[in-house]
């Protein structure tokens, strides 16, 4: 492009401080828009999301096509090439009016984006206001629960402390209770001792006596009722002794027990057969046991002795002409054995059933049946020694079932 018009320094009239004016004017400026885009990068890279990409090439052409112009300008201070500088001052232009558009649009897209981060923060902000009020609100709660258990646990303590100082104190009574017991039960050996030895001695005296008289023949006893007479009295004092006999062996069954320990049942029955072998050959007795091979912790001796009374009482209460006939079984129910004993005899009424297991305890005349009635109330204090029971079903003239119900372990408790 040839020169046209003449030099811009020419309207200076080439005055050096205008010169340097204009000429510097223009140099810083093309110098400010070349540094723009280092500027904006920088910033672009520490924060990718300050500008969109497009528009930060867009406004760095604008800034470079800037700095074009200005060095044109300067240019034509010493040539007159005002066609050049002027098309590059309108791509400059055009340029920056496209950057302020996109700038604008910008602008708005960021002022959207902030409208909407700023609507979200309020959000996030009530919600995060709400959850304090539900936390402020759950924590009073809690505090409220805290004390209600507080008052709870408090009162339990006081519940629990009051139960334990109960159970003390139950556990000192039973203590001076058995205590009691025991002073009693000593009371009553000692009872029982003194009685059959010093009710024993005038006794065996009167006894003596009345068999010294009916045996010396100075003595004239052929009056059938002076005898008779000197016949009940020896009669009462053997069945005064008998009593004093059967009152100190039951007293003796508590207290001098001996220990438990594991036996086999069908072993106690074979001795108690055994012992009365005798009374079961003259009653002509059938006894049949269905007991198996079970085992239990009891005392052995006082088995064998509650075993002896039932059979006894069975063979006593036989009915006249008939031959007795007893069945015995056992069955186990879990941690307890049942015995059950049953007779063909003559039975008894139900209204008996707990008066038959009473000490001297008789339902017939001495004339009848001999005994003194403490069978069956030792077998009660054995079965009561070992924390069972006993129990009779009857009916008169149709025999009667006798059961015993007794624990097969006793574990580490007393048995004295």
């Amino acid at each position: 492009m040839g020169v046209e018009f003449m030099p811009r320094g020419q309207c200076y009239l080439w005055r050096d401080d205008l010169l340097a004016l204009m000429v510097g004017a223009d140099a810083l400026m093309t110098l400010s828009f070349l540094s723009f885009p280092l500027v904006l990068s920088a910033l672009i890279r520490k924060r990718r999301d300050a500008i969109s990409r497009k528009a930060f090439l867009l406004l760095v052409c604008s800034l470079f096509l800037c700095a074009v112009a200005h060095l044109a300008a300067i240019w034509n201070v010493w040539h007159g090439h005002y066609h050049l500088e002027g098309l590059l001052k309108s791509i400059a232009a055009v340029s920056f009016a496209a950057s302020a558009v996109a700038t604008w649009l910008v602008l708005r897209q960021y002022q959207s984006e902030s409208s909407f981060w700023e609507s979200r923060m309020v959000r996030e902000t009530e919600r995060c206001q709400a959850l304090e009020r539900q936390l402020v609100q759950v924590r009073s709660e809690l505090e409220t629960h805290q004390e209600a258990r507080f008052r709870e646990s408090r009162k339990a303590r006081v519940t629990v402390e009051r139960a334990v100082a109960e159970h003390r104190r139950c556990e000192t009574n039973l203590k001076r209770t058995r205590q009691d017991l025991e002073s009693v039960g000593r009371e009553m050996e000692s009872f029982a001792f003194v009685a059959s030895h010093d009710l024993r001695e005038p006794l065996r005296k009167i006894r003596a006596f009345g068999d010294l008289l009916m045996s010396r023949d100075r003595f004239d006893l052929s009056d059938g009722e002076q005898r008779e007479y000197l016949g009940y009295m020896v009669g009462a004092a053997e069945r005064m002794n008998r009593l004093l006999d059967g009152l100190l062996r039951y007293s003796r069954i508590t207290t001098r027990g001996a220990p438990f320990q594991r036996t086999r049942l069908a072993l106690l029955i074979e001795e108690v057969h055994d012992d009365l072998d005798i009374l079961i050959s003259e009653s002509r007795a059938h006894i049949e046991w269905d007991v198996g091979d079970v085992e239990l912790e009891v005392d052995p001796a006082q088995i064998r002795q509650l075993l002896e009374h039932l059979i006894k009482n069975a063979i006593k209460y036989g009915k006249p002409d008939t031959q007795p006939r007893i069945e015995g079984r056992v069955r186990a129910n879990g941690e307890t054995l049942l015995l059950e004993l049953a007779d063909n005899g003559i039975g008894f009424e139900e209204r008996h059933a707990e008066k038959i297991f009473e000490v001297f305890r008789r339902l017939h005349g001495r004339d009848r049946y001999e005994g003194i009635g403490m069978g069956l109330a030792m077998c009660r204090k054995i079965v009561q020694r070992h924390h069972g029971r006993i129990w009779a079903e009857a009916k008169p003239g149709e025999g009667a079932q006798f059961f015993v119900e007794l624990p097969r372990h006793h574990g580490n408790e007393s048995h004295d």
